[in-house]
């Protein structure tokens, strides 16, 4: 409202689909949450004692991962009902005309947001649940991924792997499939441009880690079932 007739009236906000791209930073919450989370229950011994009860490994998992999960999830997605929600105020073509004209936001944002909250909780309290120590959980997330994300780089800049080194990037795989949901394949300009199958490869490399991590939980927390 305040921009228009002004100087700044056109000025244009970051996009939905930019915003996923902020909403990486989440990796610094779920960092400190996760082992927060998970890593005193073993620390302190206490799991024999909740399996004590009518209380399975997987219900475990499934408790944690939801609550870290939902944390990211409206983290992520309430900005970006507001940024649609200001938007249709202030267009120009009048509100109805903004909805309509963008009612393909009102799916894709919540599947984008589901797609980085599933993948940043799987893969924190993966790591969380290999150790009873929260600094050394939380140092191993930011770990793994900043040395992906260099081992990506290198890859990257030396052409090996025929331009699939981003694959390698932990913290840059959801939104190489942010860029699938929004733009229903790889931006020209990205990453993996040029590359046979991009979007494929993206989503099987996604898919991978984050059935691995899955895998991970439920392992260790059927073992401590058991």
């Amino acid at each position: 409202y305040a921009t228009r007739n002004s100087p700044l009236e056109d000025f244009s906000f970051f996009t939905y689909r930019e915003y996923l791209g902020v909403s990486s930073s989440l990796l610094l919450f779920v960092a400190v949450c996760a082992p927060d989370v998970i890593c005193p229950d073993r620390r302190q011994r206490v799991l024999p004692l909740i399996f004590a009860r009518p209380l399975t490994g997987l219900d475990y998992v499934a408790a944690k991962f939801g609550a870290i999960a939902s944390i990211v999830f409206a983290f992520s997605f309430l900005p970006q009902v507001l940024l649609f929600v200001g938007q249709t105020l202030v267009s120009k073509d009048g509100s109805l005309n903004y909805v309509r004209d963008n009612a393909d936001i009102l799916w894709k944002v919540p599947v984008a947001v589901a797609v980085l909250a599933a993948y940043y909780a799987a893969l924190s309290l993966a790591i969380s649940s290999l150790t009873p120590r929260r600094v050394v959980a939380g140092a191993s997330i930011f770990g793994v991924t900043i040395i992906s994300s260099v081992v990506a780089a290198i890859l990257h800049e030396a052409d090996a792997l025929d331009g699939r080194g981003p694959l390698f990037n932990v913290l840059g795989l959801p939104l190489l499939v942010r860029d699938l949901i929004f733009e229903g394949r790889m931006l020209p300009d990205g990453d993996m441009a040029g590359v046979p199958g991009a979007g494929a490869l993206s989503l099987a490399a996604y898919t991978a880690v984050l059935a691995a991590c899955v895998g991970i939980l439920l392992w260790r927390y059927r073992w401590a079932e058991r």
